[in-house]
């Protein structure tokens, strides 16, 4: 599901003042016809050091892309700076998420030999329980940070509607380019989730909770992958 729906009366702001949320996003151009959002997030580590990373989809950065060693680019600061990544999983962790737990979501650890500097990573919302099904931010005001058809830095506001445990549809309006912008909040800067695309028929679109991602990075940790992981 990947089709972006504009819904009429909520408007996609370019002179939002979440300015946290839209300093960690990013687009991310894979070629002239495959392009969409990102953003800088960190997570804590058992070990109280912090894993620094770049979150999309996984159909914006797709495992076969991946598993080709390709390079992205990377702008921020709209398109006054960018970044070249070579996506080697024997460099920095990555994982996508598609497969193992049905979530359209790629994480893709930031190194210091890629010199982002002064850039905001934001944090995980780390208020949920996949017990009570995320009741908690049913009807909640969020807001979507994207690159609508991967041009100018903007925010767009909306409810949640429904939700489960992994994924929730909302109203906020988005378009092309802006797959994989964090969700968080209205006010807030702590991710809940990643949106990746929308229903024109229903006309709805749809997040997935951040909290599985959370879990699983979690559970590597605790399993001891990945010398790298731990630097």
């Amino acid at each position: 599901m990947e089709n972006e729906i504009y819904i009429k009366g909520n408007e996609i702001d370019k002179k939002s003042s979440e300015s946290n949320v839209l300093d960690s996003t990013v687009k991310i151009i894979i070629d002239s016809s495959n392009f969409g959002s990102g953003f800088f997030i960190q997570f804590k580590k058992n070990n109280g050091k912090t894993f620094y990373c770049l979150m999309t989809n996984e159909h914006v950065i797709t495992s076969e892309i991946i598993e080709a060693k390709e390079k992205i680019q990377i702008f921020y600061d709209n398109e006054n700076e960018n970044l070249i990544i070579k996506l080697d999983p024997e460099d920095r962790f990555i994982k996508y998420y598609k497969d193992s737990l049905k979530i359209d979501a790629t994480v893709i650890q930031i190194l210091d030999k890629d010199n982002i500097e002064n850039k905001y990573f934001l944090e995980p919302n780390y208020d949920y329980d996949s017990e009570k099904v995320y009741q908690q931010f049913k009807g909640k005001t969020i807001s979507v940070a994207q690159y609508p058809l991967g041009e100018e830095l903007s925010m767009s506001t909306g409810i949640i509607k429904n939700n489960n445990n992994i994924a929730f549809s909302h109203n906020a309006s988005t378009l092309e380019g802006s797959s994989g912008g964090p969700i968080v909040l209205k006010g807030s800067d702590k991710v809940l989730g990643i949106h990746f695309g929308g229903n024109e028929i229903k006309q709805e679109n749809y997040g997935y909770f951040i909290g599985p991602v959370i879990d699983d990075i979690k559970k590597f940790e605790r399993n001891g992958f990945g010398k790298d992981f731990y630097k």
